[in-house]
């Protein structure tokens, strides 16, 4: 299954193979939010959500962005896998 919108397409069943990769997911990913720039699925995780974000082509540098300030600052999310080639994060 294929989800397209102003990110560009995102392959549902690749992104969820690589969230389960480095998760334990309990249910499928959800589709939370869509915007020109992004979007945000939900990943629930054993009662909790984690996110899932496929960032739009203009929107690349936000992936590396996020998870080098994820590794030296405590106040921004944590990230716990990005994908730059696929701008997953």
């Amino acid at each position: 299954m294929t989800h397209v919108d102003a990110a560009g397409p995102v392959d549902i069943d690749e992104a969820e193979s690589w969230v389960r990769s480095r998760l334990l997911i309990t249910e499928p990913l959800e589709l939370f939010q869509t915007e020109p720039w992004a979007s945000v699925f939900r990943a629930p995780v054993d009662g909790e959500v984690m996110w899932f974000k496929a960032c739009a082509p203009r929107q690349a540098f936000e992936v590396s962005l996020t998870a080098a300030l994820s590794a030296r600052w405590a106040a921004v999310t944590e990230v716990l896998a990005h994908d730059v080639d696929r701008r997953w994060l």
